[in-house]
């Protein structure tokens, strides 16, 4: 009997020993389905993250082309504006000199205008009197 329950016990181990293996290889294989699935996840996440960097780079690359457009056109502006200044001072600077010259030409006519009014048409000297004005003004 004892070789009996000794057989017994021996096949109880056995049987222990195959439901820890069993068990064992479950919980292994339970890790390792676990740690695929978490890998393909890690993979495809990865993917995500290279493609947002790649799209990210693309638009710093617009920002920075647009950006560099912008101050090309702020120099520009500013070059304009500068022009356009110099000219505004240069045309303030000749208008009194042109009301200067335009008034001294209006009175030089107006001394000449006026003795050629009072003369009567008879007047031989209408004509050299005109011409002595028109010289004067030109």
């Amino acid at each position: 009997m004892l070789r009996l329950s000794e057989q017994r016990a021996e096949a109880e181990k056995r049987a222990a020993l195959m439901r820890l293996a069993d068990e064992f290889e479950s919980a292994v294989g339970t890790i390792v389905t676990t740690v695929s699935a978490s890998s393909g996840q890690l993979e495809a996440s990865a993917g995500t993250l290279a493609s947002t960097a790649g799209h990210a780079q693309e638009l710093t690359t617009l920002v920075a082309s647009a950006s560099e457009q912008a101050s090309v056109n702020v120099q520009s502006v500013a070059s304009a504006t500068e022009q356009l200044s110099a000219s505004i001072n240069e045309i303030s600077r000749q208008v009194p000199a042109s009301r200067r010259e335009e008034s001294f030409q209006f009175r030089a006519f107006g001394h000449f205008v006026t003795p050629l009014k009072r003369t009567t048409a008879s007047d031989t000297s209408r004509p050299r009197m005109l011409r002595l004005a028109l010289l004067n003004v030109q």
